[in-house]
């Protein structure tokens, strides 16, 4: 049995047995849902697992231990779940961890990973989830009623990285090679409409807007990656410029990314730039990588991973007005994609 095979054999063990550890509670609203800490994956002496942490470097705590590499957490929207990727490479397990039940649930054991996307979506109720699904050689749009704990019967749609609108109404999604393209349906997979990009890039990542206005969205080849900003209704498409992993700020006035420095350094920054337009203001500058910023629920402060090897990494805290930035002293733990609560 190949080592990657021989991986998810024994994952999928362990989620059969923390599966039967629930208590079958399918509440979505939880009691026991923490504010104000960051999740986010890490590799330490002990192995892989799910973290979170106060913003202050407090309160760290392993929420789920696991086999693979943890990456891409994403909250549900009141902050009583984490939904997470388990492994390395192009297909992962997709699971939900529960903070009422302690436990962690299966979604997928072939969920598409991407640099550039999430891991998946919470529909606004937070009663379902929708992500990216390997079929054969397509990717589709896979949906998991979280409520039933089972795969919702939605229709084979081809198309990844979806994101759903604020209202619940709509999900966004790519498609790439023929037909590629940034596309929006109904919550049920009905009618995909084409927002028509010109000229054709590869797309990556769309992001709706707070008010559902506006999605952003990553085109171009790695390296090379640029930021285009759709109008929902009109289709019209602009562009902040050169940047990768963007964030909406919680009122949606501002966005935050990750990009190199206009005088052309290889090394990655963090920058906002104001959603209706303007000149970039860099918030973090340093000789390391500075990626996938988060916004803290108040808007006032940003999280990033600030990346200074494969084998170094930190989590970081910048407050932009007054400018204060903070690396968190977390010995021994090694870092991945961070994810701020939502209260």
């Amino acid at each position: 049995m190949a080592p990657r095979t021989l991986a998810l054999f024994l994952i999928a063990i362990a989620f059969v047995a923390v599966a039967c550890e629930g208590d079958g509670n399918s509440s979505l609203t939880s009691n026991n849902a923490p504010s104000e800490v960051i999740a986010f994956g890490a590799q330490t002496s002990d192995g892989d697992g799910l973290y979170i942490v106060r913003p202050d470097g407090s309160g760290l705590q392993l929420l789920q231990s696991e086999l693979d590499l943890v990456s891409s957490p994403v909250w549900s929207p009141d902050g009583g779940r984490i939904a997470y990727l388990v492994g390395a490479g192009e297909l992962a397990a997709l699971r939900v961890f529960d903070f009422d039940t302690r436990t962690a649930t299966t979604v997928s054991l072939s969920a598409v990973t991407n640099q550039a996307g999430r891991a998946a979506s919470w529909s606004p109720d937070g009663r379902r989830l929708a992500f990216t699904e390997a079929e054969g050689q397509d990717r589709r749009i896979g949906v998991y009623d979280v409520e039933r704990e089972e795969a919702f019967d939605f229709p084979r749609v081809i198309g990844a990285e979806p994101d759903w609108s604020p209202d619940g109404d709509e999900l966004a999604f790519v498609r790439a090679g023929e037909g590629s393209g940034l596309f929006v349906m109904g919550a049920d997979g009905d009618a995909p409409e084409e927002l028509r990009i010109e000229p054709p890039v590869r797309l990556q990542a769309p992001l709706w807007s707070p008010d559902g206005t506006q999605l952003v969205v990553t085109g171009g080849e790695t390296g090379d990656e640029t930021l285009l900003l759709v109008e929902r209704e009109t289709g019209a498409v602009t562009g902040p410029g050169a940047g990768q992993h963007p964030s909406w700020s919680p009122d949606g006035t501002q966005l935050a990314f990750s990009a190199r420095s206009p005088d052309g350094d290889t090394d990655l920054d963090i920058y906002f730039i104001a959603a209706a337009g303007g000149a970039l203001q860099p918030i973090s500058q340093a000789v390391t990588r500075e990626l996938w910023p988060t916004w803290s629920p108040d808007g006032a402060r940003v999280a990033f991973l600030s990346q200074a090897d494969r084998q170094t990494a930190f989590l970081c805290v910048v407050r932009p007005r007054p400018e204060e930035r903070d690396c968190l002293n977390l010995p021994g733990v090694l870092p991945a994609t961070p994810a701020w609560s939502p209260r």
